[in-house]
């Protein structure tokens, strides 16, 4: 099955022109979640930090190059998941996902 295809996901997309990640979640196919990525980059619609990213230092995102780092099914235990992730990661989300107790970060090394 296409990482594409799949739901209920956590993952981790690269930017073309910096060594940082944008982490993400969604519970519906990723595909459907990248091409609302890329469409809010063509518009500049700045609901996304994807798109804030590409517009605000003119870099590029490989929309169909991602990783994915995880499954759940659950809402909040994705949420926690992608905030650990965060965490863990040099990233250039907006912010760190849902508050999560930074005593976790020792178990994500």
């Amino acid at each position: 099955m296409s990482h594409f295809s799949q739901k209920e996901l956590q993952r981790c997309q690269k930017c073309r022109d910096w060594d940082k990640i944008y982490v993400g979640e969604t519970g519906r196919k990723a595909e459907i979640r990248m091409r609302e990525h890329k469409k809010d980059v063509e518009t500049l619609n700045m609901r996304s930090a994807i798109a804030e990213h590409s517009h605000s230092l003119d870099h590029k995102v490989d929309f169909g190059d991602f990783r994915v780092v995880g499954f759940e099914r659950d809402w909040s235990r994705r949420k926690i998941k992608e905030s650990l992730q965060i965490m863990k990661s040099k990233n250039f989300n907006r912010d760190g996902g849902m508050q999560v107790d930074k005593r976790w970060k020792v178990f994500l090394t």
